[in-house]
């Protein structure tokens, strides 16, 4: 090692927080951070983890959360692994904040996980629409292309489809 070169910054435990089932270990501590947090949800609170560093507070809310899951459904047009409703938000903020960057980034995260919860809902709105749209146009084609039709006989176009 270059006695000029400092030594590599060790790798902060919150810098890499993968909680895949392999790498999580539900302890007792997990446990009654579940049951603080359903504690919050349940009489509406808003609540504060805080002690050392290194001790599992971020990966027990990211299990908790299932953030990651959030993050697939964001990235790819598919819904979530297990199937279940995503219904817990995780927010860290910086340590240096003011109001203001709190409320915005609190509100683009809602509005991020609207669309990720109205996605379904659009796409099977999409799919209805399209399997009506070609119901009309096969009905349409089938009208105009009777023997004996004129131009002036053709359905009017439904102003709900265009566009």
């Amino acid at each position: 090692m270059n006695p000029f070169q400092s030594p590599p910054a060790p790798r902060s435990a919150s810098s890499d927080t993968a909680t895949s089932d392999l790498a999580f270990v539900e302890t007792v501590e997990y446990h009654r951070f579940v049951e603080f947090c359903d504690a919050c949800r349940e009489f509406r609170y808003i609540g504060l983890c805080y002690g050392a560093p290194g001790i599992g507070k971020t990966l027990s809310a990211l299990r908790y959360s299932r953030a990651e899951m959030i993050h697939k459904v964001h990235r790819e047009p598919a819904e979530s692994r297990d199937q279940l409703p995503i219904d817990t938000v995780l927010y860290t903020t910086e340590v240096v904040n003011t109001p203001a960057r709190v409320q915005f980034e609190i509100r683009t995260t809602r509005e991020r996980l609207k669309e990720v919860a109205l996605r379904p809902i659009q796409k099977e709105a999409t799919d209805t629409l399209d399997a009506i749209r070609i119901t009309d146009q096969a009905r349409r084609a089938e009208i105009v292309n009777k023997p004996g039709c004129s131009p002036c006989d053709r359905p009017a176009v439904d102003p709900t489809y265009l566009g």
